[in-house]
């Protein structure tokens, strides 16, 4: 697969994640992803986000305390 396909693909798994969160959720679920995005690449020197299980996480609580 080449990189715009798998960039494409990666975008369309996003956004079908996010989809089944309300739209109020939204921001808090691309806060995740950002935040999980940096921590993968710092321990593992790779990002790999499963973002379905990041939805759940959101829809069963999840937020960012700051």
């Amino acid at each position: 697969m080449d990189e715009v396909t798998e960039e494409q693909d990666e975008g369309e798994r996003r956004a079908r994640a996010q989809a089944t969160l309300p739209r109020e959720l939204h921001h808090t679920f691309e806060a995740l992803v950002e935040d999980y995005a940096v921590s993968t690449k710092i321990h593992t020197g790779e990002v790999a986000v499963q973002y379905d299980v990041l939805a759940d996480l959101v829809r069963a609580g999840w937020r960012r305390v700051e």
